[in-house]
């Protein structure tokens, strides 16, 4: 159940990269007050006033494309990497790993949706941060469940 509660997590995370993360206007009061039609809403492109920021966008050749593949891949090569069976202090290792990965990610789409500089998040940073969310708290649920033990009173 749990593993594939994570498959979810991981997969929606890696959508969430072509989703709109925020919005930002190019005035300087930064506030966004034009009428949106339901296909800008959902899928709203930059304008003269208003900037948006996508994951994908940041996508280049430079070197912080690969801070953006990490933050939106990582789980997807966890889950394949957990199948191993890995065991002892490599299982652990590996679990405060995912954690670290997990908050990196978060703070990762922090900066990319240029919250700092007054950007309003979209749906898509909140996808994003539920995704991670999700896939870290069901792999710390992990650490504490174990499987049964075969032939073992009940």
């Amino acid at each position: 159940m749990l593993r594939k509660v994570r498959l979810t997590a991981a997969l929606i995370l890696l959508c969430a990269a072509f989703l709109p993360l925020s919005e930002c206007s190019r005035k300087d009061d930064h506030k966004v007050t034009s009428p949106k039609t339901m296909g800008q809403q959902i899928y709203p492109q930059s304008t003269n006033d208003v900037s948006y920021q996508y994951a994908y966008k940041s996508v280049a050749l430079d070197g912080w494309t690969a801070f953006t593949i990490i933050a939106f891949a990582w789980p997807l090569l966890f889950l394949f990497l957990a199948r191993r069976g890995l065991s002892g202090k490599k299982m652990w290792v590996f679990r405060v790993v995912e954690v670290l990965l997990a908050a990196g990610s978060i703070y990762w789409i922090n900066i990319l949706t240029y919250h700092s500089y007054g950007a309003t998040w979209l749906y898509g940073a909140y996808v994003a941060v539920v995704a991670v969310s999700v896939f870290a708290l069901c792999g710390i649920v992990a650490w504490f469940s174990r499987p049964p033990l075969v032939g073992a009173p009940a």
